[in-house]
């Protein structure tokens, strides 16, 4: 197997070593964006392309596929291009452009699309007036978005107030009152906004204390949460959130499945600290459990592990073994997603309808460990590209199979399956 490729420019050869690509493709590759939604789950390659896998009922895998079958790969959204994140519904799904602009596709019943229509599409569609938007996030049947001017927008179903106002829209609407927001997070049917002075601010249903406001009264406008301040990431999962704050991690709302992390099964209408972790990353949320990256890449999670026969549930954050050098995580309704450092995917949870990714239907169960996914975010044609950036040449290379690289522009099959298998980690 190659560890090096011969390389040719203005008449100078020289040698570079197959992981010096791979690691400046990962250094200047595109942002990381994975997310999950009820039953399906979202990733943003390298090359600014979106693919998706799982249950596709409503068109949520984008590839103009409707009441289709579920895939238990991952396909690719049809026709998008440059995009820099993504967000996933219970059943619909939206993407940001580097452009600035949201499309959405999937399940439409509640106008969570923002097309002004009720129409379920299984092709990308344009949110209507919405521009310099910076980020996305999607509840089960509501879409959040944050705009260059640190105002947030918000559409879909409001049943709970999750829309922050009190009337249902099918089209972008700004919740007013809210202003100098830097971070959002929806999930099932509660949003969360983080300021840029780092306070905290909340909206939507509150049956089991999520809102974090003392409370269990849905909230049909934001309120700024109490007791926690200089808040650096947050996370909403199904009826729980979750937040950062000076490397300490925060969690309130329901705790039926131990994703409190407390050590009980007890619900929390306020923000509690857990004190035994220092320098926490970042956050993710399920329905069922709760995940926690730090900052020397590993990942603790507390909660459920699998949703039916032969559950585990962690009633403190345990390490998850399998898991390390990890760049970010992301959740679904009852699955989750981890980025390696070598872009691989990792999913675990439940894993019917080809959730997972990795080619199974989950005819045989949950899965309670990582497993790679069968999908990498690294992209040859773009580890090319971003090799020209960090050495300062500007031709057109390419590997060819006599273990040249030339300036033909074409990668041929045996070289895709070969950086293939260099990403995933199986060079001898």
């Amino acid at each position: 197997m190659r560890k090096s490729v011969m390389c040719r420019f203005k008449g100078f050869s020289f040698v570079l070593p197959i992981m010096l690509i791979f690691f400046l493709s990962s250094a200047w590759g595109a942002d990381i964006s994975i997310d999950g939604g009820g039953d399906h789950t979202m990733v943003v390659r390298d090359d600014e392309t979106v693919w998706c896998w799982g249950n596709n009922e409503s068109g949520q895998l984008g590839n103009g596929i409707q009441d289709g079958q579920p895939s238990t790969v991952p396909v690719r959204a049809s026709g998008l291009m440059d995009v820099r994140a993504v967000a996933a519904g219970r059943k619909h799904s939206a993407a940001l452009k580097n452009d600035g602009t949201v499309w959405t596709w999937g399940e439409n019943s509640s106008g969570q699309l923002g097309d002004g229509t009720n129409t379920n599409s299984s092709q990308p569609v344009k949110t209507n007036g919405l521009s310099n938007i910076t980020a996305i996030s999607a509840g089960n049947n509501h879409t959040v978005a944050l705009g260059g001017d640190k105002t947030v927008w918000t559409w879909g179903n409001n049943d709970n107030g999750q829309l922050g106002y009190q009337t249902t829209s099918n089209t972008p609407t700004k919740v007013s009152g809210l202003s100098n927001v830097i971070a959002i997070a929806a999930d099932s049917e509660h949003t969360m906004a983080l300021k840029n002075d780092g306070s905290l601010w909340a909206w939507g249903k509150n049956s089991s204390g999520q809102i974090g406001n003392g409370t269990n009264d849905n909230v049909t406008a934001p309120v700024k949460i109490s007791g926690i301040s200089n808040v650096s990431a947050i996370a909403a999962g199904g009826n729980h959130s979750a937040a950062v704050s000076d490397g300490k991690i925060w969690i309130w709302g329901s705790g039926t499945y131990g994703q409190l992390g407390n050590g009980t099964t007890e619900n929390s209408n306020t923000p509690a600290m857990l004190s035994d972790l220092d320098n926490v990353s970042s956050v993710a949320a399920t329905s069922f459990h709760t995940a926690i990256l730090m900052d020397d890449g590993t990942v603790r999670a507390c909660g459920a592990y699998g949703t039916a026969d032969g559950r585990v549930d962690h009633l403190i954050p345990t390490e998850i073994a399998e898991l390390s050098d990890i760049t970010a995580i992301g959740a679904g309704e009852s699955h989750m997603m981890a980025i390696m450092g070598n872009r691989s995917v990792w999913t675990w949870g439940r894993s019917t309808g080809g959730l997972l990714g990795n080619g199974s239907d989950g005819a045989g169960g949950d899965i309670l460990e990582p497993e790679q996914a069968d999908i990498s975010l690294w992209v040859f044609p773009n580890a090319i590209a971003s090799l020209q950036v960090a050495i300062g040449i500007s031709p057109v290379i390419t590997m060819s199979k006599d273990n040249d690289v030339s300036g033909d522009g074409n990668v041929g099959v045996e070289e895709a399956v070969f950086f293939l298998r260099v990403t995933a980690g199986m060079i001898p």
